[in-house]
């Protein structure tokens, strides 16, 4: 399916921010790594609170926060051509890159790991299954093996794209709520895939 808006220009003269999306991000003196997500809030729900518990203190962090209050899938733009200059900038000033994204799953949870850092996807795999989460190396679409992808845009080429089940991100809230009042709300099973990605980068 086409995409509303080709990149971020595109999306930015048609969108008001501070009221259908916002950007927000910090920065930690002497980090090469950064943890992000082009498609946060309302986009690909849980996506966005997985990346600030995981780069806590420790790490830059970046959210695209898609705020409006339904039908955000209308800002998403594709990784390869995601180029909102903040965003593009942290990414290719960072040694590692770990993007988080979600995909369409309601049955099953389960991560799809891709992108072109190949040791760390390899070593978010172990850990979350180390976790007891299912978890394996993408093979289609959101493989993210696109030299283009936001995600491999580092200095040194190469980031990881975490992939997300639908089922997997709404078990991270109580009682499956992924509303934005609720998503403070997180669970030990939150917790615990929040503890798998923080070893598996370090």
């Amino acid at each position: 399916m086409a995409e509303t808006y080709a990149n971020y220009k595109e999306l930015a003269a048609a969108e008001v921010k501070g009221v259908d999306y916002d950007i927000r991000y910090h920065k930690v003196n002497g980090s090469k790594t950064i943890i992000f997500t082009p498609h946060g809030g309302g986009i690909e729900v849980g996506t966005s609170e997985v990346v600030k518990a995981v780069a806590v203190s420790f790490y830059n962090w970046y959210e695209f926060d898609g705020m409006k209050p339904s039908g955000n899938s209308i800002l998403h733009i594709t990784s390869t051509h995601f180029d909102e200059p903040i965003a593009l900038k942290m990414v290719c000033e960072s040694l590692y890159s770990m993007a988080l994204h979600g995909y369409n799953d309601t049955s099953n949870k389960h991560t799809q790991v891709g992108g072109l850092d190949y040791n760390l996807r390899d070593r978010v795999i172990k850990e979350l299954k180390r976790e007891g989460f299912s978890a394996g190396i993408t093979r289609d679409r959101l493989s993210g093996t696109n030299h283009k992808s936001i995600t491999n845009r580092t200095s040194r080429g190469k980031g990881v794209q975490v992939e997300i089940s639908t089922l997997q991100r709404r078990a991270f809230f109580i009682n499956g709520d992924t509303s934005r009042a609720n998503r403070i709300n997180s669970t030990d099973e939150f917790k615990r895939y929040v503890k798998a990605l923080q070893k598996a980068i370090k």
